[in-house]
Protein backbone atom coordinates (compact mmCIF):
# COMPACT_ATOMS: atom_id res chain seq x y z
CA UNK A 1 0.00 0.00 0.00
CA UNK A 2 1.04 3.61 -1.00
CA UNK A 3 2.07 5.92 1.96
CA UNK A 4 0.43 8.73 2.23
CA UNK A 5 2.50 12.42 3.51
CA UNK A 6 0.54 13.89 6.63
CA UNK A 7 1.34 17.74 7.46
CA UNK A 8 0.08 18.44 10.89
CA UNK A 9 -0.07 22.34 12.20
CA UNK A 10 1.25 21.91 16.10
CA UNK A 11 -0.46 24.81 18.31
CA UNK A 12 -4.39 24.00 18.04
CA UNK A 13 -4.00 20.84 16.41
CA UNK A 14 -2.01 18.60 18.28
CA UNK A 15 -1.36 20.23 21.30
CA UNK A 16 -4.27 22.44 23.54
CA UNK A 17 -2.67 25.55 23.42
CA UNK A 18 -4.83 28.39 22.44
CA UNK A 19 -5.29 30.17 25.36
CA UNK A 20 -2.07 29.96 26.73
CA UNK A 21 -0.23 31.41 23.61
CA UNK A 22 -2.30 34.43 23.57
CA UNK A 23 -1.95 35.21 27.25
CA UNK A 24 1.51 35.45 26.21
CA UNK A 25 1.18 37.25 23.20
CA UNK A 26 -0.53 39.94 24.95
CA UNK A 27 1.99 40.17 26.99
CA UNK A 28 4.76 40.41 24.52
CA UNK A 29 3.08 42.91 22.40
CA UNK A 30 2.07 45.28 25.92
CA UNK A 31 6.27 45.12 26.24
CA UNK A 32 8.16 45.27 23.13
CA UNK A 33 5.76 47.45 21.06
CA UNK A 34 3.02 48.70 23.48
CA UNK A 35 -0.26 47.61 22.24
CA UNK A 36 -3.42 45.96 23.21
CA UNK A 37 -4.08 43.30 21.11
CA UNK A 38 -7.81 41.30 22.50
CA UNK A 39 -8.22 37.70 22.19
CA UNK A 40 -10.06 38.38 18.58
CA UNK A 41 -7.26 40.49 16.99
CA UNK A 42 -4.86 37.89 17.88
CA UNK A 43 -6.70 34.57 16.31
CA UNK A 44 -7.56 37.30 13.20
CA UNK A 45 -3.59 36.88 12.83
CA UNK A 46 -4.06 32.96 11.87
CA UNK A 47 -5.97 34.03 8.94
CA UNK A 48 -3.18 33.88 7.14
CA UNK A 49 0.25 33.28 7.54
CA UNK A 50 0.99 34.41 10.89
CA UNK A 51 4.36 36.43 10.27
CA UNK A 52 2.94 37.85 6.76
CA UNK A 53 -0.10 39.29 9.18
CA UNK A 54 2.03 40.17 12.47
CA UNK A 55 3.66 42.64 10.25
CA UNK A 56 0.54 43.89 8.85
CA UNK A 57 -0.76 44.45 12.56
CA UNK A 58 2.33 46.44 13.74
CA UNK A 59 2.28 48.62 10.37
CA UNK A 60 -1.42 49.71 11.37
CA UNK A 61 0.25 50.09 14.93
CA UNK A 62 2.92 52.40 13.04
CA UNK A 63 5.06 50.07 15.04
CA UNK A 64 7.13 49.35 12.04
CA UNK A 65 7.49 51.22 8.45
CA UNK A 66 6.79 50.27 4.88
CA UNK A 67 9.68 48.33 3.96
CA UNK A 68 9.14 46.04 6.92
CA UNK A 69 5.69 44.86 5.72
CA UNK A 70 6.73 44.38 2.06
CA UNK A 71 9.16 42.27 3.74
CA UNK A 72 9.87 41.05 7.62
CA UNK A 73 13.81 40.87 6.29
CA UNK A 74 13.92 44.50 6.55
CA UNK A 75 12.76 44.50 10.42
CA UNK A 76 14.80 41.86 11.42
CA UNK A 77 15.77 43.86 15.41
CA UNK A 78 11.66 43.96 16.11
CA UNK A 79 10.95 40.63 14.59
CA UNK A 80 14.48 39.00 16.43
CA UNK A 81 13.30 40.61 19.56
CA UNK A 82 9.56 39.38 19.38
CA UNK A 83 11.33 35.63 19.03
CA UNK A 84 13.55 36.17 21.66
CA UNK A 85 10.57 37.12 24.36
CA UNK A 86 8.28 34.06 22.46
CA UNK A 87 10.95 31.75 23.83
CA UNK A 88 11.55 32.79 26.98
CA UNK A 89 7.96 32.56 27.42
CA UNK A 90 7.20 29.11 25.73
CA UNK A 91 9.66 28.05 28.19
CA UNK A 92 8.18 29.58 31.17
CA UNK A 93 4.49 28.58 30.68
CA UNK A 94 5.96 25.21 28.89
CA UNK A 95 3.69 22.97 31.35
CA UNK A 96 0.55 24.60 30.07
CA UNK A 97 1.12 22.81 26.76
CA UNK A 98 -0.51 19.64 27.33
CA UNK A 99 -1.98 17.31 23.60
CA UNK A 100 -5.55 17.50 22.70
CA UNK A 101 -7.73 14.31 23.78
CA UNK A 102 -7.17 11.23 22.11
CA UNK A 103 -4.31 12.65 19.79
CA UNK A 104 -1.09 10.13 20.80
CA UNK A 105 -3.55 7.37 19.66
CA UNK A 106 -4.40 9.03 16.61
CA UNK A 107 -0.74 9.31 15.89
CA UNK A 108 0.54 6.35 16.87
CA UNK A 109 -2.60 4.36 14.39
CA UNK A 110 -1.85 6.89 11.52
CA UNK A 111 2.28 6.55 11.87
CA UNK A 112 1.60 2.52 10.75
CA UNK A 113 0.98 3.61 6.99
CA UNK A 114 1.65 7.25 7.02
CA UNK A 115 4.15 9.30 6.92
CA UNK A 116 3.83 11.61 9.89
CA UNK A 117 5.33 15.60 9.88
CA UNK A 118 4.63 18.74 11.77
CA UNK A 119 4.68 22.17 10.52
CA UNK A 120 4.68 25.28 13.42
CA UNK A 121 4.50 28.82 13.40
CA UNK A 122 6.56 27.76 17.14
CA UNK A 123 10.44 27.21 17.28
CA UNK A 124 12.00 23.92 16.11
CA UNK A 125 13.52 23.53 19.87
CA UNK A 126 9.97 24.01 21.30
CA UNK A 127 7.91 21.92 19.46
CA UNK A 128 10.43 18.90 19.98
CA UNK A 129 10.53 19.22 23.52
CA UNK A 130 6.99 19.24 24.01
CA UNK A 131 6.95 15.79 21.38
CA UNK A 132 9.79 14.46 23.65
CA UNK A 133 7.91 15.01 26.75
CA UNK A 134 4.17 13.97 26.10
CA UNK A 135 6.18 10.77 24.04
CA UNK A 136 4.78 11.90 20.60
CA UNK A 137 7.64 10.65 18.95
CA UNK A 138 5.74 9.46 15.63
CA UNK A 139 6.62 12.82 13.42
CA UNK A 140 9.60 11.94 10.71
CA UNK A 141 10.35 15.82 10.88
CA UNK A 142 8.98 18.53 12.60
CA UNK A 143 10.19 22.01 11.08
CA UNK A 144 9.10 25.45 13.19
CA UNK A 145 9.78 28.99 12.54
CA UNK A 146 13.64 28.22 12.43
CA UNK A 147 13.47 26.36 9.38
CA UNK A 148 11.60 28.97 7.75
CA UNK A 149 8.51 31.70 8.34
CA UNK A 150 6.33 30.34 5.43
CA UNK A 151 4.89 27.23 6.17
CA UNK A 152 4.23 27.02 2.47
CA UNK A 153 8.28 26.99 2.24
CA UNK A 154 7.48 23.60 5.22
CA UNK A 155 4.99 21.78 2.80
CA UNK A 156 6.99 21.86 -0.40
CA UNK A 157 10.34 21.09 1.46
CA UNK A 158 8.51 17.85 2.87
CA UNK A 159 6.77 17.33 -0.38
CA UNK A 160 9.97 17.18 -2.48
CA UNK A 161 12.32 15.18 0.74
CA UNK A 162 9.27 12.36 0.37
CA UNK A 163 8.63 12.69 -3.02
CA UNK A 164 5.33 12.28 -2.53
CA UNK A 165 2.94 13.11 -4.82
CA UNK A 166 0.58 16.29 -4.28
CA UNK A 167 -2.27 13.63 -4.88
CA UNK A 168 -1.08 12.03 -1.44
CA UNK A 169 -0.46 14.85 0.81
CA UNK A 170 -3.15 16.08 3.42
CA UNK A 171 -2.31 18.89 5.22
CA UNK A 172 -3.88 19.08 8.73
CA UNK A 173 -4.70 22.71 11.00
CA UNK A 174 -6.75 24.66 13.11
CA UNK A 175 -6.92 27.86 11.19
CA UNK A 176 -8.11 29.26 7.94
CA UNK A 177 -4.28 30.59 7.75
CA UNK A 178 -3.52 27.20 7.54
CA UNK A 179 -6.37 26.14 5.28
CA UNK A 180 -4.90 28.60 2.85
CA UNK A 181 -1.48 27.82 2.79
CA UNK A 182 -2.75 24.11 2.19
CA UNK A 183 -4.44 25.80 -0.98
CA UNK A 184 -1.53 27.50 -2.04
CA UNK A 185 0.49 24.88 -1.80
CA UNK A 186 -1.49 22.85 -4.22
CA UNK A 187 -2.63 19.76 -1.61
CA UNK A 188 -5.82 18.73 0.10
CA UNK A 189 -6.64 19.90 3.70
CA UNK A 190 -8.62 18.91 7.02
CA UNK A 191 -9.39 21.56 9.17
CA UNK A 192 -9.69 20.65 13.02
CA UNK A 193 -12.65 22.79 14.89
CA UNK A 194 -11.38 22.34 18.54
CA UNK A 195 -8.20 24.79 18.26
CA UNK A 196 -7.56 28.23 17.30
CA UNK A 197 -10.68 29.00 15.42
CA UNK A 198 -13.79 28.00 15.77
CA UNK A 199 -16.72 25.80 13.66
CA UNK A 200 -18.23 28.72 13.69
CA UNK A 201 -15.50 31.01 12.28
CA UNK A 202 -14.82 28.51 9.61
CA UNK A 203 -18.12 28.55 8.51
CA UNK A 204 -18.22 32.18 7.86
CA UNK A 205 -14.97 31.95 5.99
CA UNK A 206 -14.97 31.67 2.26
CA UNK A 207 -11.93 30.00 2.29
CA UNK A 208 -13.01 26.46 2.74
CA UNK A 209 -11.43 22.87 3.64
CA UNK A 210 -11.76 19.37 2.14
CA UNK A 211 -12.94 18.00 5.12
CA UNK A 212 -13.71 18.95 8.97
CA UNK A 213 -13.20 16.93 12.10
CA UNK A 214 -15.13 18.00 15.45
CA UNK A 215 -12.01 15.69 17.44
CA UNK A 216 -9.34 13.18 16.89
CA UNK A 217 -11.23 10.59 16.52
CA UNK A 218 -13.36 11.69 14.39
CA UNK A 219 -9.78 13.38 12.22
CA UNK A 220 -8.98 9.58 12.47
CA UNK A 221 -11.81 7.77 10.49
CA UNK A 222 -11.90 11.09 7.97
CA UNK A 223 -7.58 9.95 7.19
CA UNK A 224 -8.72 6.45 7.04
CA UNK A 225 -11.23 6.91 4.97
CA UNK A 226 -9.41 8.29 2.08
CA UNK A 227 -7.91 6.28 -0.19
Amino acid sequence: MKKRLLIFDFDGTIVDSGDVVYVINRSIFKKEFNINISKNEFYKLFDDNFYKNFAKFLFKHKKIGFLGLLKLEFEKKKIQKYVEQLLIELENHKSHFKPFPDIKNMLKELKKKNILTVVSSDLDSFVKYIIKKYKLEYFNDALGADFALSKIKKIKYLIKKYNIPKSDVIYIGDTIGDILEAKKAGIQCIAVTFGFHSKKRFSGSKIKADYYADNAKELLEIIKRKK
